[in-house]
């Protein structure tokens, strides 16, 4: 797992503040209580370090989950440490009030614990259904309310051992009765071994046409340390294969038929988008290859950003389905819209985008990475059906 080098020093320099300011608030702690209020601050940044210099050449997924909850453990230790900051700075200037100023400091540390344990234990389990309809100009009249389920960014490795969360996942996909189920990408933190055991799950999941999926950036292994280039290219066959063991199709720069009632749609899969070029999978024109340019696309691509990038280039890709985004794994739902500061990162972060007689449909998935939770946010498959 890497840590980039800017979070890494972002994190230290918090520490730092934080701790270096509750330190100057009270320096008349006896020596046992200075001890024991440095802990936390010595653990951090030694654990922090190693992930920074050590965590990408572990190769067990186990090691992503436990720094995902090491990383929560942190936001609970931190958090309240920074609201004892702020809160005692105001007291000092307001003495009178000091009382007042406690019991709404206490107030807002319950809080943030009670939001962020419901966030991790609760809200992140409850699977929703969202559901959309898509109207498609040169929709052929066969494929008129055709159900497509998208799933997305699952990150296996974040929550292996949670079977209720699959089984409820599996039924809930099966009640809606899917023409077509789709994955957009991001199965796997980065290991292959995150699907072991998962083949009952996915196998269990029918749909009349088929399952199809795309891979993602985190599928690609490309967030560890490999001891050689063949290292990481097995890994990724083990990763494919595990696709086919788990009965999707890969649509890897690649397309398929969908034949219904005598007529067809194309269904379209590329490889992750990258902006920078070096990176990028993505290849439309290979994608598209022997497809007409007047028969109506549907495309699976991990990377909302393609969307713009490249695919307004081609009219004839009606509709495209992406996730990536998480939509921050925090926002809030107002109306249907989900408003999130991950805005800031993505133009097209979470549902239904139109340009001109194109549609790009964003789900923000069923997993979470970095952290367990979402906040503001459930877990989502989405049902998009198709309108002429």
């Amino acid at each position: 797992m890497k840590l980039y080098t800017i979070v890494y020093l972002i994190i230290l320099t918090l520490i730092f503040v934080v701790d270096f300011g509750l330190f100057r608030q009270d320096p008349n702690r006896t020596k046992s209580k200075r001890i024991l209020f440095l802990v936390p601050t010595v653990l951090y940044v030694l654990l922090f370090t190693f992930i920074k210099f050590f965590g990408a050449n572990i190769s067990d997924f186990r090691f992503n989950m436990i720094v995902m909850w090491f990383n929560f453990s942190f936001l609970l230790v931190y958090i309240p440490r920074t609201i004892f900051i702020l809160f005692n700075f105001f007291e000092k200037k307001a003495l009178q009030h000091a009382d007042a100023l406690r019991r709404v400091r206490n107030l807002f540390i319950g809080s943030f614990y009670i939001i962020l344990f419901v966030s991790a234990f609760y809200t992140s389990r409850r699977i929703q259904k969202v559901e959309v309809s898509v109207k498609i100009d040169n929709l052929p009249t066969a494929f008129e309310n055709f159900k497509i389920l998208q799933l997305s960014d699952l990150h296996l490795g974040a929550r292996p051992y949670d079977k209720a969360f699959y089984a409820d996942l599996v039924q809930q996909v099966n009640a809606q009765n899917a023409d077509l189920i789709v994955f957009t990408g991001d199965m796997v933190n980065n290991f292959a071994d995150e699907m072991k055991g998962f083949e009952p799950v996915f196998s269990a999941m029918h749909a009349k046409y088929g399952k199809f999926a795309v891979l993602g950036n985190h599928d690609s292994g490309d967030y560890s340390e490999w001891e050689s280039e063949a290292a990481k290219a097995k890994n990724l066959q083990n990763i494919k294969a595990g696709f086919r063991e788990f009965g999707f199709q890969l649509l890897d720069n690649s397309n398929v038929m969908l034949r219904k009632s005598g007529d067809s749609i194309a269904l379209v899969g590329v490889g992750h988008f990258h902006k920078k070029e070096v990176k990028s999978l993505a290849d439309l024109t290979k994608a598209t290859q022997g497809l007409a340019k007047h028969e109506a696309k549907i495309l699976l691509c991990h990377n909302p950003d393609y969307w713009e990038h490249k695919v307004w280039e081609d009219a004839s890709v009606a509709l495209t389905l992406s996730g990536h985004t998480h939509a921050g794994q925090l926002g809030v739902d107002f109306f249907g819209k989900i408003y999130s500061p991950v805005a800031l990162l993505y133009s097209n972060y979470n549902g239904l985008y139109t340009h001109e007689n194109q549609h790009l449909y964003v789900s923000h998935g069923l997993g979470y990475i970095g952290l367990p939770f979402m906040l503001g946010i459930r877990p989502e498959f989405n049902v998009i059906t198709l309108k002429k």
